[in-house]
C-alpha cells in the first residue's frame, strides 16, 4: 500500500498529465497543485520535527566515548632512579624503602627521560616534575635488585593515579548525560509523532502565568477527511474552526482490462488514485486473452493496456465532473485515456524481437542521462539489439501519445519510462528477449 506521501506525489503527477493533455483547466490545475504541494510540505515538516530531535545524538555519544583522560606518564631507567635517590640522600634523611648509597659518591645529574610516550601534558609540568624527583621515584630495595632488573620503571607524579581516575570518572559524565538526553528525546518524539494534540498549560513568566495550548485543528485539506464509502471535504482548512464534511457516494462499477503478456502493466498506482475520488468502487478484472477481454477490446476500440473502463454509473459519482475530460465515452462506457491511465502495452502493434527504441527530448537533462546509461547496455549486447532513437516531436512519439520523456519501447510493443541504470534496461529488455548476454551483470547505479 502506498504511503500518504507517495500517494500525493502520484496524484500530483496524475494532475500534471491531465493538465498537459488539456483534461483540466489552468485554474483547476493550479488549485489542485497548490493543495497537493501544501499537504506534502506539511508532511515534510512533521518528519523534520521528529528527525531534528535525534540528529545531534550520534555526535554527542561519539565525542563522549572518544574523549580520554590526559595522564602524564614518563619512563626512566633503574640506574637513573638509583642515582637520583643517592643525590636526595645527601641533604635529607632517606625515606623508608629507598635505595641507600655512599654519601661521598657524587650522583650524576638527571637528564631528560629516556622514553616519553605521552606528550599531551603541558611543558610546564615537565620542569616541575624534574625539580622534585626525590618525591616522584618509585622505591627500590637493594643494589643487587637494581643490577638484576633491566626493564624500565614507570615514574608518575604523586596522586597522578588518583587524578587519572578522577578524569576517567568525569569523562563518563557525557555518556550519562547523553543517555538521559536520548530518553528525553524519545519522549518528545513520541509526543510529536503521535499526531495527538491536547489542551495543556504552558508555563510562562517564571512560572506565574499559564495559557492554553493551541486547539486541535481538524483538517488542513480534504485529504485529511477520510471515511469509508464517503467523499470528504475540509471546510476552513488549517484554521481553528476547520471541520470535515462527508457526503455519501454512489457505487460505481469499474472494469480493468490487462494482459499477462505485459511485464509493465501494473494497475495498483492508478487504482489507488481513482479510489480516492470514487470510494465505492466495484472492480472486476479481465484478461485480454480471454473471450470477454477480446470482445471488450474490439467493442471499445482499445489499442493499449491496461485499460480502465467505467459504466454509466460513474455519472452519479460526486467527483465525476472533476475528471470528465479524462475519459472518452464509447458505446455508453467511459474509458480512461491512455495518456491519463499510463497505458504501456500497445498490443495491436506488431511484435519485433530484439528491437529497442528510445524517445528523448532535446535539451532535457533526464534524456541525456538515459542515453549515457543506455550506452553500457548497447555495448554489452553489441550486434544483438536493433536500436533507434527518436525525438519528442517524431511521428512515432505522436502516434504513441507520449507526453513525458525519456521513454523506452521494447520489441515495438511495451514501453517503460524514466532514467534507468544499465542493469534495469537489460532486465526489461530480457523479459521479452532471451539472449545469452542477459546473464551479464551491468551497472545498477545511474551514471
Amino acid at each position: 500500500m502506498l504511503s500518504e506521501e507517495e500517494r500525493l506525489e502520484e496524484e500530483l503527477r496524475f494532475l500534471k498529465e491531465s493538465f498537459d493533455i488539456g483534461v483540466i483547466t489552468d485554474q483547476e490545475y493550479e488549485n489542485g497543485k497548490q493543495r497537493l504541494e501544501s499537504r506534502l510540505e506539511e508532511l515534510e515538516k512533521k518528519e523534520n520535527a521528529g528527525d531534528g530531535i535525534f540528529k545531534d545524538i550520534p555526535k554527542i555519544i561519539t565525542e563522549a566515548a572518544e574523549e580520554e583522560p590526559k595522564v602524564k606518564v614518563k619512563f626512566y631507567s633503574n640506574t637513573a632512579i638509583a642515582e637520583a635517590q643517592e643525590e636526595s640522600s645527601k641533604e635529607e634523611k632517606i625515606k623508608p624503602g629507598f635505595l641507600k648509597r655512599k654519601k661521598e659518591e657524587k650522583a650524576p645529574e638527571i637528564k631528560e627521560p629516556l622514553v616519553e610516550e605521552y606528550e599531551e601534558a603541558e611543558k610546564e609540568e615537565d620542569t616541575k616534575y624534574q625539580s622534585s624527583m626525590e618525591e616522584d621515584i618509585f622505591p627500590l630495595d637493594s643494589d643487587d635488585e637494581i643490577e638484576a632488573k633491566k626493564e624500565r620503571v614507570v615514574w608518575k607524579k604523586p596522586n597522578q593515579q588518583k587524578k587519572a581516575e578522577d578524569k576517567t570518572k568525569l569523562n563518563k559524565r557525557p555518556l550519562v548525560l547523553a543517555a538521559v538526553f536520548i530518553a528525553a528525546a524519545l519522549g518528545i518524539w513520541y509526543f510529536l509523532s503521535s499526531g495527538n494534540t491536547i489542551n495543556a498549560e504552558i508555563l510562562t513568566n517564571g512560572g506565574n502565568e499559564y495559557k492554553d495550548a493551541a486547539a486541535l485543528i481538524a483538517c488542513h485539506s480534504s485529504d485529511d477527511c477520510k471515511e469509508q464509502g464517503k467523499i470528504g471535504e475540509c471546510i476552513n482548512p488549517g484554521k481553528e474552526n476547520a471541520k470535515c464534511a462527508f457526503a455519501e457516494d454512489a457505487r460505481i462499477k469499474l472494469t480493468v482490462l490487462s494482459s499477462n503478456s505485459c511485464f509493465n502493466c501494473q494497475t495498483g498506482r492508478v487504482l489507488s488514485i481513482i479510489k480516492d475520488f470514487f470510494p465505492n468502487l466495484e472492480i472486476s478484472n479481465i484478461d485480454l486473452e480471454s473471450a470477454n477481454g477480446r470482445e471488450a477490446a474490439e467493442t471499445l476500440r482499445l489499442d493499449a493496456l491496461p485499460a480502465f473502463i467505467f459504466n454509466s454509473s460513474i455519472k452519479e459519482g460526486q467527483n465525476y465532473g472533476k475528471f470528465l475530460e479524462a475519459f472518452e465515452e464509447i458505446n455508453g462506457n467511459f474509458v480512461m485515456k491512455n495518456t491519463v491511465s499510463n497505458a504501456n502495452y500497445y498490443f495491436k502493434r506488431d511484435e519485433i524481437p530484439g528491437k529497442l527504441d528510445l524517445f528523448v527530448k532535446e535539451g532535457q537533462e533526464a534524456s541525456s542521462k538515459a542515453e549515457k546509461n543506455l550506452n553500457e547496455f548497447l555495448g554489452a549486447f553489441e550486434g544483438k539489439v536493433a536500436f533507434n532513437k527518436h525525438d519528442s516531436e517524431s511521428a512515432l512519439a505522436k502516434e504513441l501519445g507520449l507526453n513525458s520523456f525519456p521513454v523506452f519501447l521494447v520489441n515495438n510493443q511495451i514501453k517503460f519510462s524514466g532514467v534507468q541504470p544499465a542493469d534495469q534496461i537489460k532486465e526489461n529488455f530480457c523479459k521479452m528477449n532471451r539472449l545469452t548476454e542477459c546473464s551479464l551483470e551491468l551497472s545498477k547505479s545511474l551514471s
